[in-house]
């Protein structure tokens, strides 16, 4: 899994792209850093970073298509709340009836020790 805050880091010494499984456009900013236009798409790729992380984790999850990264985010929020209910049990709270005198008549002639 892919993580934005190191892409961010490899993205100070022009790297990001690799990191994120995209090495012809890496080369190709490095060519147009030295015409002198790739320092603006270094800036774009600011604002392109978390999308390319979020599209290259969800390749690794095995989801395809237009909105894989979207598909991604929600396959995993679904399965975190999956697991929660799952694991979570719910208390049983006893049945009272209404003309119920208490736990002492439970079990007539056993004295509470209470």
């Amino acid at each position: 899994m892919k993580s934005t805050g190191t892409a961010y880091l490899l993205w100070i010494i022009g790297c990001h792209r690799f990191y994120l499984g995209r090495p012809i456009s890496n080369l190709l900013l490095w060519a147009s850093c030295f015409v002198g236009v790739g320092f603006i798409w270094l800036v774009v790729d600011l604002f392109l970073i978390p999308g390319m992380v979020r599209e290259e984790n969800a390749k690794a999850f095995g989801v395809v298509g237009v909105a894989a990264a979207a598909v991604a985010g929600v396959e995993s929020a679904n399965q975190n709340a999956q697991n929660i209910v799952i694991n979570m049990v719910a208390p049983v709270a006893p049945v009272v009836e209404k003309n119920d005198p208490g736990p002492e008549s439970a079990f007539p002639g056993v004295a509470d020790k209470a």
